[in-house]
């Protein structure tokens, strides 16, 4: 399923892509250009590693900030495929 961002004006025409099938979120850019995928463990483990730091927080609240997606995809790839190497 795909998703359209509209409400964040900094990420305004790009598309978050749930695929099922391999269990991936894929970051489409405003040309439709994938710009990075996450598992969905990876992103599981952020929000389950999120929750044990602030335990008093219980469930967030308010909308993650506005670059939150693009830090895990950042982080996930230098992970991934080494700091500032190149697909």
């Amino acid at each position: 399923m795909k998703y359209p961002v509209s409400l964040s004006l900094r990420h305004k025409g790009k598309v978050v892509e749930l695929d099922a099938v391999r269990e991936m979120v894929v970051l489409l850019g405003v040309n439709g250009e994938a710009i990075g995928t996450l598992s969905w463990d990876f992103v599981i483990d952020q929000i389950l590693a999120y929750r044990k730091r602030n335990p008093r927080n219980g469930c967030r609240q308010k909308e993650p900030s506005p670059g939150f997606v693009q830090k895990l995809i950042n982080i996930h790839s230098v992970l991934e495929w080494g700091y500032g190497s190149r697909r």
